[in-house]
């Protein structure tokens, strides 16, 4: 990997940082009194240019529209297209899923495709529903014949479709992780397949589901190896949370700590990302390299999740000292 090659890019994202969402701008949205109001705080923001003609109700409209500008930067300045496609292969999974239970349904889902990913959607559509021949990256293909083998063998069903495109994601995601070389993206992919892991073992458990099932929902690429997983399952509950809490970083054991004590599965996928956020930060003091474009759309991510939790809350009408309890952490 070549720092210098991205010396641009890093001057460019420094100057985008700037024009994040900010908690001065989160507390004014929060305190607003309704929703039209909340809305009026984008004007002061870098989402101004993408509500022309959008009202309040149509926030997710401005929303949509932002990321995909931000994508659009992105692709303009990053010399390796590995950083966009490690970025917005989610959505392709996304879409695999979709098109996968569309064909198992019959149903027809286009309104719930993603534009995001790095593959026009109607074109993986037709290479999963009709085996088209459109050229999609090997990540999407590999997937593709991967469901297709498993598929032969044992029937899908709308679960096995998210478990599989889950496995395949989390798979391909690590694997082009590994390519940059870089500590700071091998911890975050790290800290989110054992986020992962770690919500699904606690689900697993308030669901009562056998060890066999809670199991065959691990991801093997974590920082947890699955032969681990494969003794912590095995274990009584309180043991096996412990044996979690002994691999985890210090920040993620404060997090099951935590939870420990409030028992809230919603209270900790907010502390987990806070956790993430956190890790994101450190880039800042990255002088240059593909960590700045993924830190800086991690950043985005963030506030645009906030901005619509906070809508959603004043859309519904929900108390103001609730939605900032939902509200995470400011990049």
């Amino acid at each position: 990997m070549n720092r210098e090659e991205y010396l641009y890019a890093a001057g460019v994202v420094r100057r985008l940082e700037t024009k994040l969402l900010n908690s001065t701008d989160v507390e004014r949205m929060v305190d607003a009194p309704d929703l039209e109001a909340a809305f009026r705080v984008f004007h002061d923001t870098d989402y101004y240019d993408n509500m022309w003609e959008v009202s309040a109700r149509d926030f997710n409209q401005a929303l949509e529209a932002d990321l995909l500008q931000a994508k659009e930067r992105l692709m303009e300045m990053s010399p390796d297209e590995s950083v966009i496609h490690l970025l917005f292969m989610r959505q392709d999974f996304h879409n695999l899923k979709l098109w996968y239970k569309s064909k198992l349904s019959g149903q027809n889902l286009d309104e719930h495709a993603s534009t995001l990913g790095n593959v026009d959607p109607q074109a993986v559509k037709d290479v999963v529903m009709n085996g088209g021949q459109a050229e999609v990256p090997e990540y999407v293909s590999r997937t593709i014949e991967y469901m297709d083998e498993r598929s032969a063998v044992e029937p899908l069903t709308p679960v096995l479709i998210d478990r599989w495109c889950d496995r395949r994601y989390f798979h391909e995601y690590a694997s082009l992780a590994l390519s940059f070389g870089s500590n700071w993206i091998d911890e975050l992919v790290a800290l989110r397949i054992d986020s992962a892991n770690l919500k699904t073992y606690l689900r697993g458990h308030r669901l009562r589901l056998a060890k066999k099932d809670a199991l065959s929902e691990i991801v093997a690429e974590g920082g947890i190896p699955l032969e681990d997983w494969q003794v912590i399952v095995e274990l009584p509950y309180d043991e096996g949370l412990a044996r979690v809490r002994a691999f985890a970083s210090a920040p993620v054991q404060e997090v099951i700590d935590r939870y420990q004590e409030h028992q809230s599965l919603e209270q900790l996928e907010k502390d987990l990302e806070n956790v993430e956020l956190h890790h994101v930060r450190e880039a800042q003091y990255i002088d240059s390299g593909p960590e700045l474009l993924i830190a800086y759309f991690l950043a985005k991510k963030n506030a645009i999740r906030n901005v619509r939790l906070i809508m959603t809350g004043k859309l519904n009408k929900i108390d103001s000292g609730k939605i900032k309890e939902l509200v995470r952490e400011i990049y």
